[in-house]
């Protein structure tokens, strides 16, 4: 009775494990791809968003803003923040930020005060065409 010999059975080892990696891929692939195209977009207007504190110290800019809605999650990072009328860089932590929870949002830059000029800092917080202008409280002078 003769059999496989070692050689081929390597092979077709290797073959069956090649297509099952494969097939696993390929289904992976098109479960994110579902996931990506059906997920709601996670979208909020400024109405829901509450300024807790505000506060410039040096040319440190510290903002604790309260996700006001009552059942859904915001996206902080989609916000477009803007320091005395000049954009930054939305440094909001965390990005995903549950219903009823804080987020700070640090702003490391000074574009448009001198320190000690005196000038309160204004910041607004746009998204989806909605403004939300805040005057923060300059506790160096």
């Amino acid at each position: 009775m003769k059999g496989i010999t070692p050689v081929i059975a390597i092979v077709l080892l290797i073959g069956i494990t090649v297509a099952g990696a494969g097939t696993l891929w390929t289904l992976v692939q098109e479960q994110q791809t579902y996931v990506e195209d059906n997920a709601p977009e996670i979208q909020f207007n400024t109405d829901i968003l509450n300024v807790e504190s505000c506060w410039e110290e040096s040319n440190n800019v510290h903002m604790q803003v309260r996700n006001e809605h009552p059942e859904n999650a915001i996206n902080a990072s989609a916000l477009s923040v803007y320091y005395m009328y000049d954009s930054v860089d939305n440094q909001a932590d965390p990005g995903v930020v549950n219903p009823q929870r804080t987020f700070r949002i640090e702003i490391d830059e000074d574009p448009g005060t001198n320190p000690g000029s005196g000038e309160t800092p204004v910041i607004e917080l746009i998204n989806n065409g909605n403004t939300l202008t805040h005057r923060c409280f300059n506790i160096n002078n």
